[in-house]
């Protein structure tokens, strides 16, 4: 252990005065892909709020179908259930919004722009439709469309972690970093259960040399449960770099005793701390 501690310490020590550039720091966000939209079951909007019970069951059902199908890649066949669904009852705004992502996914856009338009034409508090709307025009760089629909969303649902991640991406598309750091820090806020929320923070926090707030953020996330090497290695690497040297090595200390990866560890805060 001790021969450990003074490869850390030295290792630590040859990168003193060293900074890690924003462009080095890579943000590690969930896929860009259609799971940054949402399928909606039952969620209660205005809609149902004010019409508790009028809603068919066989319309409910066949929505639920419909989404089974399409989690199954059976687009065709859940589009048509969806149909069914909206035919069972018109002013029903989760298929809707449901049918949207299909069409989407089948790469029929305007398709999916009008439906996810009429859903919000029956509920225009439907936080989950502005969302997919948003998550369709951050996909065309339709910048401040989809910052409108995204924060839309988050001020309908203010847990609503998909929204935020969306809102995070888009700003990070356009090198306003701060806004996406702001925004980030505002999900962990609304969602302080989520290790997720918390490292994509710290990754956001270490880009920006924010690194009191990377390491209280990395802190965050391994409390509730992201032990992985890379979350370590950062955590590590932020103490390091906000002077709290002591802490940093106790962590590989800590990664070698438990045999969790220490040498991928100390490979990855060496290569970041000779940039």
């Amino acid at each position: 252990m001790k021969s450990i501690k003074i490869l850390a310490t030295v290792s630590l020590a040859l990168a003193c005065g060293q900074s890690v550039s924003a462009e080095s720091v890579a943000i590690d966000l969930p896929s860009q892909d259609l799971l940054s939209m949402d399928l909606s079951y039952n969620t209660p909007t205005s809609y149902l709020i004010d019409t508790v019970g009028s809603v068919p069951q066989i319309a409910v059902e066949y929505n639920q179908n419909a989404m089974a199908l399409a989690e199954d890649g059976k687009l065709n066949e859940a589009i048509a259930t969806y149909i069914t669904a909206i035919e069972s009852d018109t002013h029903y705004p989760q298929p809707w919004s449901n049918i949207a992502v299909a069409y989407y996914r089948k790469g029929q856009r305007e398709n999916a722009r009008l439906a996810l338009h009429h859903a919000l034409s029956l509920d225009p508090n439907f936080s989950q439709a502005h969302n997919n709307l948003g998550t369709m025009l951050l996909g065309d760089k339709e910048y401040v469309k989809a910052e409108r629909e995204l924060k839309t969303a988050v001020h309908l649902r203010p847990d609503y972690e998909k929204a935020y991640l969306n809102l995070v991406r888009l700003y990070l598309e356009q090198n306003e970093e701060e806004k996406a750091w702001e925004c980030q820090r505002t999900a962990t806020e609304r969602n302080p259960n989520n290790d997720v929320a918390f490292s994509i923070l710290g990754q956001l926090s270490l880009r920006l040399n924010k690194y009191g707030d990377a390491a209280v953020a990395y802190e965050r996330a391994v409390e509730r449960g992201d032990t992985r090497s890379e979350t370590l290695s950062n955590l590590a690497y932020a103490y390091f770099m906000n002077g709290q040297t002591d802490r940093a090595v106790e962590i590989y200390e800590k990664l070698a005793h438990t045999g969790q990866g220490n040498t991928r560890g100390m490979e990855e805060l060496i290569a970041k701390m000779s940039k």
